[in-house]
């Protein structure tokens, strides 16, 4: 995993992590109950509500999956 991503995952009180399916990888993930690797993430941190990070390279959605 990118180290970039790291500190958003450690402290989940002040970050969410956003995750965003295709529609095949939606219909695996909530019909079937399949895990799917998202097509884009994004960081939000909480108390704002902008959008601090995201990605998009598949390296770092492949650690994201079924999230």
């Amino acid at each position: 995993m990118s180290d970039n991503f790291k500190p958003y995952l450690e402290d989940n009180k002040k970050y969410e992590i956003r995750t965003f399916y295709s529609g095949w990888g939606w219909f695996l993930f909530t019909v079937i109950g399949m895990s799917a690797t998202p097509s884009k993430i994004e960081v939000i941190e909480k108390a704002t509500g902008k959008i601090v990070d995201q990605s998009v390279e598949p390296e770092i959605l492949k650690n994201f999956v079924g999230r």
